[in-house]
């Protein structure tokens, strides 16, 4: 992993690159991936999600458009429990971007996203479903690698995000999430058009 972001790094310093323009269509796509294993209790737990997103840069430094998430994540405690989850999330967002140069810049995104979810349990061959939905707001800060005329690799290592959600017949469910440093998110963006 270290030597494609070195490798990626490089190609960007040899490319001249073009930085986003008000007027463009920002169009991008984050997948962010985990997986862990205890070998002394022999539990896994994986995670995947998929965030595309569109937008329309009104100035140079900002952007506002709709993004989307899909996800699933996987628990298995190797003792017969099995805890699945899969999530849907849709929002508008606004982001802040500064360049550092023509190759660097770096950026703050705020999301809103209504949340859906469905959570299944397997113990011992029951199975149980719980679907939740709720509001959550959150704050990624990024770096962008300009590549290639508006083309970016963009890295992020978690953030910050406050949600809401509830489940049928109970009560809301409120928490802070703080996973800066804990979460790796790539992706790649490009901006079409421009002034």
């Amino acid at each position: 992993m270290k030597k494609l972001v070195v490798v990626a790094i490089l190609f960007a310093g040899l490319t001249q690159a073009a930085n986003a323009q008000k007027g463009s269509i920002l169009l991008y796509g984050n997948i962010d991936a985990g997986s862990n294993k205890d070998n002394n209790v022999s539990s896994t737990n994986s995670s995947f999600d998929f965030n595309p997103g569109v937008g329309y840069q009104f100035s140079n430094n900002w952007t506002a458009g709709l993004q989307l998430a899909i996800g699933s994540s996987k628990y298995d405690n190797g003792s017969g429990t099995v805890t699945k989850n899969s999530n849907f999330n849709v929002g508008p967002f606004l982001r802040y971007s500064k360049s550092l140069g023509d190759i660097f810049s770096v950026y703050g995104q705020l999301n809103v996203d209504y949340l859906s979810s469905k959570v299944q349990n397997t113990v011992s061959s029951i199975t149980t479903s719980v679907t939740t939905s709720g509001v959550m707001a959150g704050i990624v800060p990024a770096i962008s690698i300009n590549v290639h005329k508006g083309l970016a690799l963009n890295f992020n290592v978690g953030g910050l995000s406050y949600q809401t959600t509830k489940a049928s017949g109970a009560k809301s469910v409120d928490k802070f999430v703080f996973n800066f440093g804990q979460q790796m998110g790539i992706g790649i963006s490009k901006n079409f058009g421009g002034k």
